[in-house]
C-alpha cells in the first residue's frame, strides 16, 4: 500500500516540473499589486492635473 502511494506521489511530482508553485503565485500577486499601484498613480495624477487646471 505505501509503495503504491509513493509511486503515485512520484508520478504526480513528475507531471508538475515546477518545483515551487508558491513562487509563481507570489510573483503573480506582486505583478497584480504593481499594476494596481500604476493605476492608482495614474488616477491621482489625473485628479491632480484636473484640480490644477481649475486654479491656473
Amino acid at each position: 500500500m505505501e509503495m503504491e502511494q509513493w509511486c503515485l506521489l512520484l508520478t504526480m511530482s513528475q507531471q508538475h516540473p515546477q518545483k515551487r508553485p508558491w513562487k509563481a503565485q507570489r510573483q503573480k500577486l506582486h505583478l497584480k499589486k504593481k499594476q494596481q499601484h500604476k493605476e492608482n498613480t495614474a488616477a491621482k495624477a489625473a485628479v491632480f492635473f484636473h484640480v490644477r487646471s481649475q486654479y491656473y
